[in-house]
């Protein structure tokens, strides 16, 4: 992880993390909220770009970017 650290730092990316449980509906949706309003502030400037992931990369990362597209949608 420290080596992780590193490269992000050395190329200038912010590492933003909101350690969520994976497969529990209920936990995920009480943070859901917070993820999208970290995730919305990093996509603030007109430049802003985000990598989103989860390491299983079935639900928590998918479910995320699926509520910030529905939320800009509103």
């Amino acid at each position: 992880m420290k080596k992780l650290l590193a490269a992000y730092k050395l190329a200038a990316i912010e590492l933003r993390r909101i350690p969520i449980p994976d497969f529990d509906r209920h936990v995920l949706g009480m943070h859901l909220p917070q993820a999208v309003e970290e995730l919305e502030d990093a996509l603030a400037p007109s430049s802003g770009k985000v990598y989103v992931h989860c390491t299983a990369g079935i639900n928590r990362g998918p479910t995320l970017a699926a509520a910030i597209l529905s939320r800009s949608a509103i």
